[in-house]
């Protein structure tokens, strides 16, 4: 047995370990690495203002994510060449994930030049929703170690806390400078909910909440910091009002629960059952306060949501789900195709009619969205990637180093599955992008590390193994040279 291997397996069987693992600095990610730690903390800290962002060339705008695949792409391209030319030759990279979207990166070319001449742009938006998978190939071959890929994880957490913070400040001072209101019905007896900021920032922040859970549970270090953390979360959650990132975080809190060694299950009910308590106290003991109105109208809202109740949110999704699910029972293996319209003119709203919006028209549920498209063939390469990183990361999470990491990338990807039921998800360039990396960090965490230590750079860390190095190995053991 190889003194790496040994390794590997001291590794797994040690159960995980109390504090964090030493991360990359941002000087060890390099450019690479750090346009992606760029690009996770501007759409989290900025959300979909952010994403906006972005130039006119001739007649193609380009905006954030766009620009951040070009930049990461031509990273790669210059540093790493063999690895991506592996990956679109093959889709040879990150076991299960990385061939699932490849072959979903080909399928969505194929149904884009299709449906081109028909339906011209809307193809093309239509291949930017799935053919942003190319993002998990990138930012696992740019997270080249275990070190680099916690470090864009703890990015990816804490940055969601900022954009909570920020949004606390903003409404409880009265400013509403940066954060728009948003009013509406959410139960029967006409309960008014007043959210800020839109559900997009709801989902962000729950997918960090969900982290820093997570991290609280699976490591004592900085246990109160993560604690802090998911108590500023669930204040933000409240003025958020998103009834969408309240099921992904119930999904997760399900997922960590099975995550979970004995002990930290116990860890986990305590703090679940001091937060519940907590939750139901403040409207009691402080009903005046801010915090009070917000949680009383998240749980009417919720409440709403559960019970079914006369929501126009809730029926402007219902009428649209079934519309949608009509395309998808018409070609139920491999979808109705891209660029073609899901709604009927009659249930488009005003901003929609007037072609406002690059995602008019799509039914606010991902899953149907999927579904309607690509069928059932392109719900499994989706839905596939998604729970094997789910499944890389449950494996990971009880490794001795950095299974906090990835018991963290685990709960936010499930948290998304809960969030993506009521919204664009997929559809919004931002949260595909921020999926697909997550992925990549979820299964850059499960790799073993097999290569020894990379003695040339002065690093003492072991580096994992390229699909290019493992053929040259096969090559070399064969008689080839």
């Amino acid at each position: 047995m190889t003194a790496a291997s040994s390794t590997y397996i001291a590794d797994a069987a040690a159960g995980p370990k109390r504090g964090l693992a030493r991360a990359a600095s941002l000087r060890e990610l390099r450019m690479g690495g750090l346009l992606l730690v760029a690009y996770v903390a501007a759409t989290r800290i900025g959300h979909l203002q952010a994403a906006k962002l972005g130039v006119q060339i001739g007649p193609v705008p380009l905006f954030l994510t766009e620009m951040f695949i070009i930049a990461v792409g031509l990273c790669v391209a210059i540093a790493r060449p063999a690895q991506i030319v592996c990956w679109l030759t093959t889709g040879g990279l990150a076991r299960a994930p990385g061939l699932l979207l490849w072959l979903l990166f080909l399928t969505s070319l194929l149904y884009a030049g299709l449906a081109f001449d028909e339906w011209g742009i809307l193809a093309i938006r239509d291949l930017a929703i799935f053919a942003y998978g190319i993002v998990f190939a990138l930012a696992y071959i740019i997270l080249d170690t275990r070190e680099k890929a916690a470090t864009a994880m703890r990015w990816f957490t804490y940055s969601g806390v900022v954009l909570a913070l920020l949004l606390i400040a903003d409404t409880v001072s009265g400013a509403h400078a940066l954060f728009l209101s948003e009013t509406r019905i959410v139960t029967a007896a006409q309960i008014l909910a007043q959210s800020f900021g839109g559900g997009d920032v709801g989902g962000i922040i729950s997918f960090s909440l969900m982290a820093l859970i997570a991290y609280a549970v699976a490591s004592s270090e900085r246990r109160t910091f993560h604690i802090a953390c998911v108590a500023i979360c669930l204040y933000a959650m409240t003025i958020a009002q998103t009834r969408s990132a309240a099921l992904g975080l119930f999904l997760g809190m399900i997922y960590c629960l099975f995550g979970m060694s004995s002990t930290q299950r116990m860890s986990f009910s305590a703090v679940l059952v001091g937060s519940a308590l907590t939750f139901a106290a403040i409207p009691i003991l402080l009903p005046q306060s801010h915090l009070a109105g917000s949680i009383s109208t998240l749980t009417a809202a919720v409440q709403g949501g559960i019970t079914l109740s006369a929501d126009d949110n809730f029926y402007f999704r219902l009428l649209r789900w079934d519309k949608v699910f009509d395309v998808w029972r018409d070609n139920p293996l491999f979808g109705g195709g891209f660029g073609r319209p899901l709604i009927p003119a009659s249930l488009l709203n005003e901003a929609e009619s007037e072609g406002l919006g690059f995602n008019a028209g799509l039914p606010h549920n991902t899953y149907l969205t999927i579904l309607a498209r690509l069928g059932l063939f392109g719900f499994v390469l989706v839905m596939g990637a998604w729970i094997t990183s789910i499944v890389l990361a449950t494996r990971a999470s009880r490794r001795s180093a950095f299974g906090p990491d990835a018991l963290a990338a685990g709960a936010a990807l499930v948290a998304m599955m809960g969030f993506a039921t009521f919204v664009l998800f997929l559809e919004r360039p931002m949260h595909a992008a921020n999926l697909w990396i997550v992925a990549a960090i979820a299964c850059r965490l499960a790799e073993p590390r097999t290569r020894p230590i990379d003695v040339a750079n002065g690093s003492p860390h072991l580096r994992p193994q390229s699909p290019i190095d493992q053929a040259r190995r096969i090559a070399r053991a064969k008689g080839f040279r």
